[in-house]
């Protein structure tokens, strides 16, 4: 009986190492090689013959030669049973893919690699565009006067394309602080002339900024060289795009389509053009891109179909043209540009061509800034004052009145009042002006004096309460 008895151990124990074999081997966790098993088994039935040769020299009994026969039979029996027999093809590699990946994931997170382990490639569902969670994408077109400052925000990034003339510096400061962002992920000055880069240094007092493209390095006016020496000195990362760079922004991908040309007389056709596609929608920035530049993009056959279109140039007369409009087909233009410009802008011509296309048109200069949200799906806009204003009025219906001397809209230059000035970014406020609570005290100053005294100074008005 012992012999026996000690056979059956040692089996058993070969059977559960089999066993264990079996079951893990597939989980990735250990396996014993057949030959081990097969060692064990003979070494199995070399003490079992041991055990009944010392059983048989105790007790003297003959049964030692039936026994020898039994145990070989129920060995190879139980060799078939347990799969040492005759070899089980191979399981193919393409059933089961085990990445690199997921090893590194085994080692670090036992939790994590159980999981991993017990569910085949095959059965971990492919992730679809469609399952995807869409974050909402939020664009703000700040009233900066006559300039650029666009602020895109999705899924915790953020990004700021150009920051109005170095007076809006403040504008920036605020709002970012006001939306509570503390970091810029990307940065585009679309070209280094001043109402668009200057006020681009406000952002690096509030916000860390990541990366800041820039079509040139090189530039002598002051808002770029300040631009430059704030990339230095927070530590930011310049580059210049090239067409077809992306960058993704939360549930958003930033697409550069322009410029073309490494030279350009005119820089303005050197701006940045980027496509921003968030789900079904798309907005188009262009900077202050002429038709020049808007026909060298066109040459490429790039898609530049936009839900929104911030409007070429503040709305001039030499950007957006009609060829450019039909391939783009806005449902809303947005033209930034300030009260009383210089130029005119936005200009009849640019006018009539966005009515003739039947898209809605928000301009800056009425309705302040100008909110635009999209979830991937629709798109609606909101704004800071005016919403149902007249945006199809000519700069001569509601301007002319300055040209004649006719402006209501500003006190007598010689008329004495008490104004709030920022000594820093040269701009003086009302005392009631949201912006005058934002300005660093070191930098606040109170004055009691005329208008004209502190544009003789230097100073010059805000571009929000427009003292």
């Amino acid at each position: 009986m012992i012999p026996y008895i000690l056979y059956g151990l040692v089996n058993l124990a070969v059977f559960i190492l089999y066993g264990v074999d079996k079951s893990k081997a597939k989980r990735g966790k250990w396996r014993i090689p057949e030959r081990t098993l097969l060692i064990a088994a003979v070494f199995g039935v070399i003490g079992a013959l041991l055990g009944m040769l010392f059983f048989h020299h105790k007790t003297k009994k003959a049964k030692f030669s039936l026994g020898v026969p039994a145990i070989l039979v129920i060995e190879v029996v139980i060799f078939l049973l347990a799969g040492c027999g005759p070899k089980q093809e191979a399981v193919p590699v393409e059933t089961t893919t085990v990445t690199q990946e997921s090893t590194v994931t085994v080692t670090e997170s036992e939790a994590q690699a159980e999981t991993t382990r017990e569910t085949s490639s095959e059965e971990i569902p492919e992730e679809t565009s469609e399952a995807r969670t869409i974050d909402p994408l939020t664009m703000y077109v700040l009233d900066v006067g006559q300039g650029d400052a666009i602020l895109f925000t999705c899924g915790g990034q953020a990004m700021l394309v150009d920051g109005g003339s170095s007076h809006s510096s403040d504008i920036i400061y605020a709002t970012l602080k006001e939306l509570g962002i503390t970091k810029i992920d990307l940065m585009i000055s679309t070209h280094p002339h001043d109402d668009h880069v200057g006020g681009l240094s406000g952002a690096f007092y509030v916000t860390d900024v990541k990366t800041v493209w820039s079509p040139v390095t090189e530039y002598e006016g002051y808002g770029f060289q300040n631009l430059l020496g704030n990339i230095d000195r927070f530590g930011a990362k310049l580059v210049v795009p090239a067409v077809g760079d992306t960058f993704v922004l939360g549930s958003a991908t930033v697409e550069v389509l322009g410029p073309i040309a490494e030279e350009e007389e005119d820089l303005n056709d050197l701006s940045i053009v980027v496509r921003i596609t968030h789900g079904a929608n798309a907005f188009l920035l262009t900077g202050d891109a002429t038709v020049n530049e808007e026909a060298q993009i066109l040459a490429l056959g790039v898609d530049v179909r936009a839900n929104v279109l911030k409007a070429g140039h503040h709305g001039s007369e030499h950007s957006s043209s009609e060829a450019f409009l039909a391939a783009v087909q806005p449902e809303i233009v947005i033209a930034s540009c300030g009260a009383y410009n210089d130029h005119g802008h936005p200009m009849d011509a640019f006018l009539n061509r966005i009515k003739a296309i039947g898209a809605r048109l928000y301009r800056t200069d009425l309705q302040g800034r100008i909110m635009v949200i999209s979830d991937g799906e629709t798109i609606r806009c909101e704004t800071e004052k005016n919403p149902d204003a007249d945006t199809f009025q000519t700069y001569h219906e509601l301007y002319a009145v300055r040209e004649t001397g006719e402006d209501d809209e500003h006190p007598e230059e010689n008329e004495t009042r008490d104004y709030v000035l920022n000594t820093k970014s040269m701009k003086f406020h009302l005392p009631d002006c949201k912006y005058v609570g934002e300005i660093y005290e070191g930098h606040k100053q109170e004055f009691h004096g005329t208008r004209e005294d502190l544009l003789s100074q230097g100073y010059t008005p805000c571009g929000n309460c427009k003292p």
